[in-house]
């Protein structure tokens, strides 16, 4: 009864181990890439898309790196605005995990984006081996994204009833003078949490 309790409470708490009979945590990614829900009408022209997506498993079959390539069509540099929707199913199902959507907001500039390890971000700059502010165009090599616990401490609170969850990281970038905020890149990924 105690334990269950303790897994209850705030992830961050579980990652700091405060009393909490948890050994170990391991992330399973089942899905991840471009965001497929995308408005057509929306301006694409800047979209920055991933391909060629493999997944790194370890040996107890649990897949926390991805490998992949991302193309860059247009050069920005200015802040982005991030919006993180993170979301909990049951274990159950196989439609895409839709429930108890939580949005955070954030903006990032190039030296947070690939220099702060605070949100799950830093899985995708982590990566990213060229370009990694928008400051050149082109196909470049996503390397060993590891999806660590510790990324989302701030982002998640895990019930052991919900172990299914899904994260959408949708970056806007704006326009100077004008109102709209078109998409500069989104990415769809669900993994699970297993404590162990």
């Amino acid at each position: 009864m105690i334990a269950k309790e303790f897994v209850r409470i705030s992830f961050i708490v579980v990652l700091l181990a405060i009393t909490a009979p948890v050994q170990s945590i391991k992330v399973n990614i089942t899905k991840f890439g471009n965001c497929d829900m995308l408005d057509p009408s929306e301006n694409m022209a800047h979209f920055v898309r991933m391909s060629d997506i493999s997944y790194e498993c370890d040996a107890d079959g649990y897949c926390d790196t991805i490998h992949a390539k991302y193309n860059i069509p247009t050069i920005n540099t200015a802040d982005k605005l991030m919006n993180i929707t993170m979301m909990r199913c049951k274990a159950s199902g196989s439609e895409p995990c839709d429930e108890n959507p939580e949005h955070f907001y954030e903006i990032l500039h190039c030296e947070r984006f690939h220099k702060d390890e605070s949100g799950p971000w830093f899985m995708i700059s982590d990566g990213m081996q060229a370009a990694k502010c928008g400051e050149m165009t082109g196909t470049f090599e996503l390397k060993n994204a590891k999806l660590k616990p510790e990324y989302l401490t701030n982002y998640m609170v895990h019930d052991v009833d919900f172990p299914r969850h899904r994260m959408i990281h949708m970056v806007r970038k704006a326009i100077e003078g004008s109102d709209e905020v078109p998409i500069r890149a989104c990415i769809d990924m669900e993994f699970n949490i297993i404590f162990q």
